[in-house]
């Protein structure tokens, strides 16, 4: 039953004191979770140890140098953890912690064009709502990706990222141009068109 072994790893991480076994258990976790992870073919025990590190507040600046290597492997590998790597990115930049922008503007752009090539909504939300919120720019031909991507909610995302400056200036707006139509308030481009 792989919540309990976690929580077994919990129960270990927190009671540790030595700096050195905190580190070795802390990597630990993350490792625990991988294997677990590909043993049942599921992404449940790392959005599990997210969750719980995100709450428990564990991803602490001590931790972070060897936290943020796993969540870029979390972000390239584990695409159903995207929402809490997200937030977990978010709210360390607004509480004033480090981010190593540049790693990051490099993921979520790679990232953000492979999901864009697969048609996967859901994480090109999220992800362009962490380069919004962080003011990541976004590359020329991911954001002309984006800009033609047949999705209502994302192309009003990807006007506030153009009006947020995440967007390059001379971002193709030609296809969203072409949904302001009156007969775009009848079909699905509505919410965009309104």
């Amino acid at each position: 039953n792989w919540p309990r072994v976690l929580m077994r790893r919990f129960a270990s991480y927190e009671t540790e004191k030595k700096p050195d076994r905190v580190r070795a258990k802390f990597i630990g976790l993350f490792e625990e979770c991988f294997e677990l992870a590909e043993k049942i073919q599921s992404e449940a025990p790392i959005r599990f140890l997210l969750r719980r590190m995100d709450r428990d507040g564990l991803i602490k600046d001590h931790n972070w140098n060897i936290a943020e290597n796993f969540l870029i492997k979390c972000l390239y590998d584990y695409p159903h953890t995207i929402d809490y790597i997200s937030r977990i990115l978010i709210w360390r930049k607004l509480f004033g912690g480090t981010i190593s922008k540049k790693i990051w503007q490099h993921a979520v752009n790679n990232i953000l064009a492979y999901h864009i090539s697969m048609g996967h909504d859901q994480e090109i939300s999220w992800l362009l709502w962490t380069a919004i919120s962080l003011k990541y720019p976004i590359g020329i031909d991911v954001a002309n990706s984006l800009t033609t991507y047949e999705n209502s909610v994302i192309a009003l995302m990807s006007m506030h990222a153009k009006r947020e400056k995440v967007l390059p200036p001379k971002t193709n707006l030609d296809f969203l141009k072409g949904k302001m139509a009156d007969t775009s308030l009848e079909d699905e481009w509505w919410l965009f068109t309104y």
